[in-house]
């Protein structure tokens, strides 16, 4: 009788401290969602300008300006970025460099036979006629560029011409037919004309630093010695990489008459981080300046200026810094990768086998490299040479193994599962911080790769997922108690409701397809949570909710002004414009284009069909097994679910489920290795 007594007080205090809780998780999700709704930060237009004097010096990098001093071109990185010059490749070159450039858009030439080593003619009237047919030959229609769209807005405005440099150069500035108003070489050089292209060459070629010394030196000089007339706006970009690497290179913006340049980093709607820039944007940039329209065609958008506290100097070297961090980072990727990768089969292995005290290390350890490769990012890992941050990675991920093992519990989390929280910690946190373990980290993007500059791109987009149904259906496997069923279901629905909207509002991940696809598969584990298993109607309810869902965050993105839309704005915007066809299509080529990249996307399908095989032919095994667990089926049916929406919804969506069978894996091992409730230490 003083048990039922004492349990029926303790009731009301445990629903109140439920009620509490809820309200403060309420409250958390309604203030996530104000700040998510809200717009970036944005700066100021470089322009107006009289004139544009284009100056592009292919092959210019960051680090070559810390080395040298170079008075000239500092002079006119009054704001400056790293420039990101990827186009439709992994390497741009000199020619592609300039088209891409000219559309606005992704553009390489598509060379008739021998025409990609001859030397490039330039007729009296300032035609090449061979650029344009070659650029005309390369035109895809997916996305949508134009030849020379920078070029024919000049000329339907009256704005005149010129290019002075090496041939190829008139394909920055050429319109539809290959022309300009005037061609000369470098020799010649004059700003005059509305808009002025002049290449200074020699460092696409320099490999060495002796080399790149001198040639730095001597373009030095040459800029030095040119006479910009007050009202220009001057833009400095190297158009391309040495040897059309995939590499980040220079870009600076000043006015001529603006006097002491000031400090300040670019940005555009493109990038929504400041200090970077796509090469795509310079030709909104020169149109904005000239009070001209940016042609649709286009897909960059316009520089902005963010004035910050540091000279010229200063700058260059953050940038150099910031450089050598990208590069760090595209040679880490793959032996991190792998790393990644033998340590969930190496804990399936052993599970599979028995071995219960390697699997108990290896599983927290396979999502401990995950988690402490985007933590790499709180530090100056690239300073480190590749094969030490790697020894050094595998160390701290078993540190973090051995510590989350003193927090397992028999009928509780598992270390394994308390590394997917710290994962979803890192995850939620970065994101809605500004996402600065976003970039530059061995699985997070890349400027080299220009898929996404902010936001949450695929990998994490998976990794936020997997770990999130983790974090959501461990609750419904450490309680039996029936008044905790009703916190349970709740506790995946909250859980859910901050992934997706982490995911999806345009000030955080910004993803239609990560959007798309997480709000069905939260929906399917709070359902079998809740014990009423995946009806057809609610699954169909989800997906609509879903498509609107993200309807509603695209329109109120897109009712924003042009220079702070996302990417969920402009894709509504594109939708309306009756470009869904070409989306479609765009994310299937990127899909099927790994496949030709790498043999790996391909082992993995195989890998999938034949675990898939497997697992239906021991069907009724693989039932009784999970029949009783309904935790982990939730978290399977959750998982499944948005997996395959990944792939179909997103840009190079096969890299979805390979990366969250990174986490599930692991988890899994660890949770239905546990026998009676104890994990073996």
């Amino acid at each position: 009788m003083d048990d039922r007594v004492g349990a029926g007080r303790a009731e009301p205090a445990r629903r109140r401290a439920v009620g509490l809780i809820a309200a403060a998780g309420a409250l958390a999700v309604l203030g996530l969602a104000v700040v998510g709704a809200g717009g970036s930060s944005v700066g100021i237009d470089p322009g107006p300008a009289e004139r544009v004097l284009l100056v592009a010096v292919p092959g210019l990098r960051w680090q070559d300006l810390e080395a040298v001093d170079a008075p000239a071109v500092d002079a006119w990185l009054g704001a400056s970025a790293l420039l990101s010059v990827r186009a439709e490749g992994l390497e741009t070159d000199l020619v592609e460099g300039y088209l891409t450039v000219n559309s606005g858009n992704t553009l390489a030439p598509a060379w008739d036979g021998a025409d990609s080593t001859e030397p490039i003619a330039i007729g009296g009237d300032g035609c090449a006629a061979e650029l344009a047919d070659a650029a005309r030959r390369g035109l895809d229609r997916v996305t949508g560029a134009e030849v020379g769209a920078l070029g024919e807005a000049l000329r339907r405005a009256g704005i005149e011409r010129s290019v002075f440099g090496r041939p190829e150069a008139v394909a920055g500035l050429m319109d539809a037919h290959g022309c300009v108003e005037r061609y000369g070489t470098l020799d010649e050089a004059a700003v005059g004309a509305g808009v002025t292209l002049i290449e200074l060459d020699g460092l696409d070629a320099a490999r060495f630093a002796a080399d790149r010394v001198a040639a730095l030196q001597t373009l030095d000089r040459r800029l030095g010695s040119l006479e910009v007339p007050a009202g220009t706006l001057v833009v400095l970009a190297a158009t391309s990489a040495t040897d059309g690497a995939a590499e980040v290179t220079v870009v600076g913006v000043a006015q001529s008459d603006q006097g002491e340049r000031g400090a300040g980093l670019l940005r555009s709607a493109t990038t929504r981080r400041d200090g970077y820039l796509r090469s795509t944007d310079l030709a909104p940039t020169i149109l904005a300046a000239l009070g001209l329209e940016v042609p649709s065609s286009m897909n960059g958008t316009p520089a902005q200026v963010v004035e910050v506290q540091r000279s010229v100097d200063e700058r260059t070297a953050v940038h150099a810094d910031l450089a050598e961090r990208v590069a760090f980072r595209d040679r880490a990727i793959m032996p991190v990768s792998v790393l990644v990768v033998a340590a969930t089969v190496l804990a399936a292995a052993a599970a599979v086998r028995g071995a219960a005290r390697w699997r108990a290390t290896l599983a927290p350890m396979a999502v401990s490299l995950v988690a402490l490769s985007f933590l790499s990012g709180v530090v100056a890992y690239h300073h480190l040479a590749l094969w030490v941050y790697v020894v050094l990675l595998v160390l701290a991920a078993f540190a973090l193994a051995v510590v989350a093992r003193l927090g397992e519990r028999p009928d509780g989390p598992t270390a394994t599962g308390l590394v997917c929280v710290v994962l979803w910690a890192v995850l939620v946190v970065d994101v809605v911080t500004g996402g600065a373990l976003q970039i530059n980290t061995p699985l997070g993007y890349s400027p080299t790769v220009a898929g996404r500059f902010q936001g949450i791109g695929n990998l994490a987009f998976g990794l936020l997922v997997t770990s999130a149904l983790v974090v959501a259906v461990g609750p419904a496997r450490w309680s039996t108690r029936p008044w905790a069923a009703r916190a349970k279901r709740w506790w995946v629905v909250w859980v859910g409701v901050v992934a997706v909207l982490v995911i999806g509002l345009p000030r955080f991940g910004s993803d239609v397809g990560g959007t798309l696809a997480s709000i069905p598969a939260f929906v399917v584990a709070a359902s079998i949570v809740a014990g009423r298993g995946v009806p057809r109607r609610r699954i169909a309810f989800a997906l609509l909710g879903s498509v609107g869902a993200v309807a509603l965050l695209g329109l109120l993105d897109r009712a924003r002004p042009a220079s702070e839309r996302t990417h969920l704005g402009r894709f509504v915007e594109r939708l309306l414009d009756g470009e869904a066809g070409t989306i479609l299509e765009r994310k299937l080529r990127a899909n099927l284009s790994l496949f030709g990249a790498s043999i790996w996307p391909t082992v993995l399908v195989l890998v999938l069909v034949l675990v898939g095989a497997w697992l239906w032919r021991r069907r009724s095994d693989v039932a009784e097994l999970l029949g009783p667990r309904q935790a982990e089926r939730a978290f399977l049916a959750g998982l499944v679910t948005a997996a395959v929406l990944g792939v179909l919804l997103n840009d190079s969506g096969v890299a979805v489920p390979a990366v969250m069978l990174t986490v599930a894996v692991p988890w899994l091992v660890a949770v239905l290795g546990q026998r009676h409730g104890q994990e073996v230490r």
